[in-house]
């Protein structure tokens, strides 16, 4: 799945350290705000890095 901000699904939980299935177990709730926040920030991570690329 490709996110909005240029980055992939994938990207963000290997980022995160965890597996693909477990970032997709986690969008099936709402997710506590400093989990929220950490996924946010590494969105933002991948999205300037490629933005940096292009």
């Amino acid at each position: 799945m490709r996110l909005r901000k240029g980055g992939y699904f994938w990207e963000i939980a290997m980022k995160l350290g965890v597996f693909e299935p477990t970032m997709t177990r986690w969008m099936r709730v709402e997710l506590p705000e400093d989990k929220r926040r950490e996924i946010e920030q590494v969105i933002s991570e991948i999205a300037i890095t490629k933005s940096q690329s292009e």
